[in-house]
C-alpha cells in the first residue's frame, strides 16, 4: 500500500467460468491509525461499468469507421463540428489545398477557408443555418435544395495560387 488514494482505476475482469469480460472502476482510500504514517487498512469500492465501457467502445469503433470512409473518399472533404472546429480533413483535401490534415484538425475560428481564399472568413458553411446576404454575395451562384446548399466560386488560393475556377462546393447539415 502506498498510502495514497486511487480514483477511477478501470480494470477488465474475466469470469473464470463463463469467460465473459466485465469492466469495473475501482476507488480506494487508505485508513490510518492515529499518529501512524503507514495505512492500517483500506476502503475499496467497485463500480460495474461494463455497459458504459461497451458503449464507449462501440462509439469509438463507429467514429473510426466514419473517419476511414471520409479519409478515402475521392472527393475533397472536410468536416467541422458545431463549434466550428475542423474534425476531418481527408487526403483529397490535402492534395487540393496543399495543407496537411495535422495542420487543420482542431483548428477553429474560420481557419478552414484559408486554403481556399487566403484569409479567415465566413463562408458557405455559415449559410447552413441562416441566409446571410453578405456571405451569399461572395458566390456567383447559391441555391438551397432541402438541407443542402450549392454554390459556385473561384477559389484563388488553391493549387499554389493558381486557383480553381468554378469550384462547386456543396454543404449539408446533418442532425438537429
Amino acid at each position: 500500500m502506498t498510502g495514497e488514494p486511487c480514483r477511477n482505476v478501470v480494470m477488465g475482469v474475466r469470469n473464470a467460468v463463463t469467460e465473459q469480460l466485465s469492466w469495473i472502476s475501482i476507488n480506494t482510500s487508505p485508513l490510518f491509525k492515529e499518529g501512524e504514517v503507514i495505512p492500517d487498512g483500506v476502503v475499496i469500492s467497485f463500480y460495474d461499468m461494463t455497459d458504459q465501457k461497451m458503449a464507449e467502445d462501440a462509439e469509438q469503433e463507429s467514429k473510426s469507421k466514419l473517419e476511414a470512409i471520409i479519409e478515402f473518399l475521392p472527393d475533397a472533404t472536410f468536416v467541422i463540428d458545431r463549434d466550428g472546429k475542423v474534425i476531418a480533413w481527408n487526403r483529397a483535401m490535402e492534395e487540393m489545398t496543399g495543407v496537411n490534415k495535422e495542420d487543420m484538425i482542431e483548428q477553429g475560428d474560420h481557419a478552414y477557408p484559408i486554403p481556399f481564399y487566403g484569409e479567415r472568413r465566413r463562408q458557405l458553411l455559415d449559410l447552413l443555418d441562416e441566409i446571410d446576404n453578405e456571405i451569399a454575395s461572395r458566390y456567383q451562384y447559391v441555391t438551397r435544395k432541402g438541407s443542402t446548399l450549392f454554390a459556385e466560386i473561384f477559389a484563388h488560393a488553391l493549387f499554389e495560387g493558381r486557383g480553381l475556377p468554378y469550384l462547386m462546393p456543396r454543404e449539408s447539415a446533418w442532425g438537429p
